[in-house]
């Protein structure tokens, strides 16, 4: 393999050499090193596409252990947990869908924010994009960091409410049926599956989800309407919140992560 230097060299050399077989074996020599190299990052791609994979999926089984860990300490769900469960998780889901998709988030400080709203905004770019990955670990940190507090409360009082539990699976489950709506829009072999379609449209088709027509809209600019990933009040969320100024501090003060912890840190300042 010719380094930089030998490189260089031979390059002046064919400039002035007249024979034709150290000509081509000097090319031969160059053709050798770029297989080489070619091959090296072909491997070294696939290496940390296997990585990125294997993280992915253990990624995705956080959440769901944690899942299945705070269920096992719940003994009933009551309707008015259920219900109120649902309304925030339909007003959280709105609101994070409207303040990602602010152009001035993706310059955010905060790294994970800003990162989240890159990745937002590019959504609107090239959707069929969301087809290519888990969309549903896309939100795996905001799941383990809702349930963390929950965890601990278990392992110190042995139950918990089964709120932000019920808050993360409607968030696992939005995000799903996102993914749904363009598999649909963009027939993708996925939204041909019997089960997934069927079930994912069923809902939609009872209006517990949005449809792929309804979550088209808001692909097409300048996408300032249907911002909902459940089908709950969203033309209230609209005209109330969508363009307010105090958007941010909703955001920040209101999501299931803030509240978690705070409902964990207030518990524990009553039992003492």
């Amino acid at each position: 393999m010719l380094s930089g230097r030998a490189r260089h060299w031979a390059h002046m050399e064919l400039k002035s050499c007249n024979d034709e077989n150290y000509v081509k074996a000097i090319q031969a020599s160059a053709y050798d090193e770029m297989k080489v190299r070619m091959y090296n990052a072909t491997k070294k791609s696939q290496y940390y596409t296997k990585m990125y994979q294997t993280k992915t999926q253990l990624s995705s089984m956080t959440p769901i252990l944690l899942q299945l860990y705070i269920a096992n300490h719940i003994k009933k769900i009551s309707v008015m947990t259920l219900v109120s469960s649902y309304i925030y998780s339909d007003y959280w889901l709105f609101l994070l869908h409207v303040f990602l998709d602010r152009e001035e988030v993706s310059k955010s400080r905060i790294k994970l924010i800003r990162n989240l709203a890159i990745r937002f905004q590019y959504h609107h770019k090239s959707p069929v994009a969301l087809l290519d990955a888990n969309h549903v670990a896309e939100i795996d940190h905001l799941i383990i960091s809702t349930l963390i507090p929950c965890v601990i409360y278990i392992l110190i009082y042995k139950k918990v409410s089964p709120f932000f539990l019920l808050v993360s699976i409607f968030g696992a489950l939005a995000s799903a049926n996102h993914y749904f709506c363009h598999a649909i829009t963009h027939k993708d072999k996925i939204s041909y599956k019997p089960f997934q379609y069927k079930l994912f449209r069923t809902m939609q088709n009872l209006s517990l989800l949005p449809t792929n027509e309804h979550h088209r809209k808001h692909h097409t600019a300048p996408h300032d309407c249907n911002w909902n990933f459940l089908n709950g009040l969203n033309t209230t969320y609209t005209k109330y919140i969508s363009k307010r100024k105090y958007v941010k501090q909703l955001f920040y003060l209101t999501n299931p992560v803030t509240l978690s912890w705070l409902s964990l840190a207030q518990k524990m300042i009553k039992r003492k």
